[in-house]
């Protein structure tokens, strides 16, 4: 009797180009969750490109795509770690609640760091002490 062991191993990344002369952002994804774009009182995903996570396949095609920013557009990336936080009954924070906490603060003019404590100070209310079975990376930024 022969055995294999079969381990699965891959990582989501998220990958883009910011032109500060332009504002035009050019962005791919593979399998990461798309970044969250705030303009105004609008909430959006950028999800116009993506993929599978890197590892799954030896070979595999990823998309790009860009879109065109304008002064004062706050973008938040994150890890699953952020949305897969469980409370102490097993209920994951989830997409719709973190969409939630941003689409408050979107028409606000808060700092992006005002944008992340906000973040974490939900998921650490929701999570009631759970330890993080993931990473848990936020990034947040305003367009000038």
């Amino acid at each position: 009797v022969q055995t294999c062991l079969f381990r699965s191993m891959f990582v989501t990344a998220w990958y883009g180009i910011y032109d500060p002369t332009t504002r035009q952002l050019g962005y791919a994804a593979a399998g990461h969750p798309p970044p969250r774009l705030c303009r105004g009182e609008n909430l959006s995903m950028l999800d116009q490109a993506g993929g599978l996570p890197l590892g799954i396949m030896a070979e595999a095609d990823y998309d790009s795509a860009s879109v065109q920013l304008e002064p004062g557009d706050k973008l938040t990336l994150f890890t699953d770690g952020i949305t897969e936080a469980f409370d102490p009954n097993r209920k994951q924070y989830g997409e719709a609640r973190f969409d939630a906490v941003l689409q408050r603060s979107c028409p606000d003019q808060d700092s992006p760091q005002g944008t992340i404590d906000a973040l974490l100070d939900d998921v650490r209310t929701f999570a009631r002490g759970m330890p993080n079975d993931d990473d848990q990376t936020l990034l947040a930024l305003q367009v000038d």
